[in-house]
């Protein structure tokens, strides 16, 4: 087990292929967002739901319209509606992602108050206002299927070499593992370093690897 950033410990650590290229592949493969913004206060036991829907719709074909002008078919689009609300009287404001079967005001009231419930613990029977609209349009991207590690053999066909390395302040003669060479459900135990193209792992005494196929 290690301790990472603010002391969290991690007995299981996920390396991609290509760690280098991670990040630039998910973006590449995410699906496309836009969100769009209200500021409009409306008091819940004074307006109509017809206000709220005409709201929401305005916000929903802004951003539906963004997205087919980025090539994104009509099927492959998504809204979701939060509104940030607040007790009457209070100065900070909640986010409340309505549900879709949500049809009355009285039905977003009662949202708001499952929200605040949940974060402080209470809610109350007075009325509330709605501060702001937010609609997120998502445009649904088609994601490649990855192929499964498909090298066989042995694990010791891997094996580049031994090299000095520093570990727990000490050096030692480690293995070194070619990671494009290591077949799939191989499993090795630390200390040892796997290199790869554009990274490296270091494998720390009292860890074990596994190359998921």
């Amino acid at each position: 087990m290690v301790r990472g950033v603010g002391g969290h410990a991690f007995e299981r650590i996920l390396v991609p292929l290509g760690p280098g290229n991670f990040a630039a592949f998910g973006s590449l493969i995410s699906d496309l967002r836009h969100d769009h913004v209200l500021t409009r206060t409306l008091h819940t036991r004074q307006a109509a739901f017809a206000d709220v829907q005409a709201v929401f719709a305005e916000l929903e074909a802004q951003g539906r319209a963004a997205l087919r002008s980025e090539g994104v078919a009509e099927p492959a689009i998504e809204t979701r509606r939060t509104l940030g609300m607040r007790y009457l009287g209070q100065s900070w404001e909640l986010e409340v992602e309505l549900p879709p079967h949500v049809a009355d005001l009285p039905a977003i009231e009662a949202a708001f108050g499952a929200v605040h419930e949940r974060r402080f613990g209470h809610r109350s029977a007075e009325a509330a206002e709605i501060v702001n609209f937010r609609v997120a349009a998502i445009g649904r991207v088609a994601k490649p299927r990855l192929p499964a590690w498909a090298v066989r053999g042995r694990t010791k066909d891997a094996l580049l070499g031994r090299r000095a390395v520093s570990l727990a302040g000490a050096f030692g003669a480690v293995p070194i593992y070619d990671r494009e060479r290591l077949p799939s459900g191989a499993r090795l135990a630390g200390p040892a370093v796997i290199e790869e193209s554009g990274s490296t792992t270091v494998v720390p005494p009292g860890w074990a690897v596994q190359v998921l196929g």
